[in-house]
C-alpha cells in the first residue's frame, strides 16, 4: 500500500511541476455592426409603399422616377393616404433608395 501512496505521491509531484503549455489561439475581433444591409434599412418603407401607395395605385418601380421627383411626389401622396410625418420618411427613404439617379 506504501508503494502505491509512494507511486501517486510521485506521479503528482513531477505532473506539478511540470512546465505548463499554454496554446494561444488566434481570437477574430468582432465587426462592429455600424450599418445594415440596405434591403433591411429600407425594409419598413418597401411595406408601407407597398400596404398604403398600393391601395389605389398601380405601385411604380422606384427607378421610375428621380430623387427630385419622389421628394414632391412623396409628400402629396403621404397627406392624401394620411401618414404620419415618419412613415412618410421611411417611404421616401425606400423609393429614393431605388431611384434613377
Amino acid at each position: 500500500m506504501k508503494k502505491y501512496i509512494f507511486a501517486f505521491a510521485s506521479a503528482s509531484f513531477l505532473v506539478a511541476c511540470a512546465p505548463k503549455v499554454v496554446v494561444e489561439q488566434e481570437v477574430a475581433p468582432i465587426k462592429e455592426q455600424t450599418e445594415t444591409k440596405p434591403e433591411v434599412k429600407y425594409l419598413a418603407g418597401k411595406t408601407l409603399f407597398d400596404a398604403n401607395c398600393g391601395k389605389c395605385h398601380d405601385l411604380p418601380h422606384p427607378s421610375q422616377y428621380s430623387k427630385a421627383q419622389w421628394s414632391k411626389i412623396v409628400p402629396s401622396m403621404a397627406k392624401e393616404a394620411k401618414l404620419n410625418a415618419e412613415q412618410e420618411n421611411q417611404i421616401l427613404l425606400y423609393v429614393q433608395y431605388g431611384a434613377m439617379n
